[in-house]
């Protein structure tokens, strides 16, 4: 019979990561139907650690620090846990491992039991599954498929195409662009890119085209992706209202467009995630939930109500918006700046399709690249926000009094 234990993160260690002491809980693997073919071909999880206590005994961790671990045991004693190990290192179909095996036919229904487990809890993985998968089978039970999901992501400039560069290699089923910006043609501008994406940046006028000549070459990847060289109402209520979710992001503060989308987000009930850069700073959040959560107004009011120096972050905002009409501005970042926030921008994005947790509800995250700190604040959703509260606004023309 083949178990595994399931050691929780108040267990301490002592010499050995092998002597555990705390509460320990056993778990009988539960037999299922068989999810993998002879044909199909798999590897260890690259997100796992295997350690190889003996010939019938492996210790599976996620890594030096993890609060959970797994111990699987071969009551059988058959003696080849170690050199199953050893060859799920490397692609392998399920025929070819069970072939290199010297046992009788019912040892090899056993063992190919306990791999069908293994993939199970998500130790295995299919030989081509994409590695984030990969790794978010290691948090959660159950995974969705990426390849039935609709996302809308709103600008795609050198923060914006490194996240749809990523959900393109994650197969996604359709992506919606949308960019009203031009693009300068600059050395400065072009280097805020990817280098995979400067060969596409020649004759382009708008964000929009680099994105349309980027996906020319990938159209194997099967994901529909529509581009729109727009960002008004009408674009938007067009495809928004079958995706998943509405991404926002961009290079700079850009306070028309957030809350232009937000107060179209609420009208319409779709979900929002903001994602963007401010100077240094970049921000990763909130998670919009409309008439559940407080929305981005509600944040930028509050954020605005507590800054030290009010009339300054007033004028910056009214001269960003200036800037925002004008469809040329655009502000140079460092380059790995854009790497690090569109990472935490999928991470929450996938988290949110996962439906497990959702920690940029009613918060924001920021990454100070400065100081190197990270800062999360929480906000409270607006009593009297003249967008997602049924109430009247607080402050109104004495007309409506």
């Amino acid at each position: 019979m083949l178990y595994t234990w399931f050691s929780y993160c108040m267990c301490s260690y002592r010499s050995s990561i092998f002597k555990k002491e705390g509460r320990c809980m056993k778990l009988k693997l539960i037999k299922k139907p068989v999810s993998l073919s002879d044909d199909d071909e798999i590897l260890l999880n690259p997100n796992y650690r295997v350690v190889k206590v003996d010939p019938n005994e492996i210790y599976i961790t996620h890594g030096l620090r993890s609060v959970y671990s797994y111990a699987v045991i071969d009551d059988r004693k058959l003696g080849v846990l170690g050199k199953i190990i050893d060859m799920l290192k490397q692609p392998i179909s399920v025929q070819e491992l069970l072939s290199k095996l010297e046992l009788s036919a019912d040892d090899k229904q056993y063992i190919k039991s306990f791999i069908n487990n293994l993939y199970e809890m998500g130790v295995i993985c299919k030989a081509d599954s994409d590695t984030i998968t990969a790794y978010y089978r290691v948090h959660y039970e159950n995974v969705p498929d990426l390849t039935t999901k609709d996302i809308c992501i709103i600008g795609c400039g050198p923060l914006g195409i490194r996240i749809i560069s990523t959900l393109l290699a994650l197969r996604f089923k359709s992506i919606n662009v949308f960019d009203d910006r031009m693009f300068l043609d600059s050395e400065v501008e072009k280097s805020q890119f990817p280098l995979y994406i400067r060969r596409y940046l020649l004759s382009c006028r708008n964000y929009s085209d680099i994105i349309k000549n980027f996906i020319k070459d990938y159209e194997e990847y099967k994901t529909h992706i529509k581009v729109i060289d727009a960002t008004n109402e009408d674009s938007l209520l067009e495809v928004a209202k079958s995706s998943e979710i509405i991404v926002v992001t961009a290079e700079y503060y850009r306070p028309k467009l957030f809350n232009d989308v937000n107060e179209l987000a609420h009208r319409n009930g779709f979900k929002l995630l903001y994602g963007f850069i401010d100077g240094s700073i970049g921000c990763v959040g909130p998670l919009v939930i409309p008439k559940e959560t407080a929305c981005y107004m509600c944040f930028e009011n509050a954020f605005e109500a507590c800054s030290v120096y009010r009339e300054n972050f007033i004028t910056f905002k009214h001269q960003m918006m200036i800037h925002e009409s004008e469809r040329t501005y655009y502000i140079s970042q460092v380059t790995p700046l854009y790497d690090i926030i569109s990472g935490f921008i999928i991470d929450n994005l996938i988290r949110f399709l996962i439906g497990d947790t959702l920690p940029l509800l009613n918060r924001v995250l920021f990454l100070n690249f400065e100081s190197l700190e990270i800062e999360i604040q929480d906000f409270l959703k607006n009593p009297r926000c003249p967008v997602c509260s049924s109430l009247k606004p607080a402050h109104r023309s004495p007309m409506e009094l």
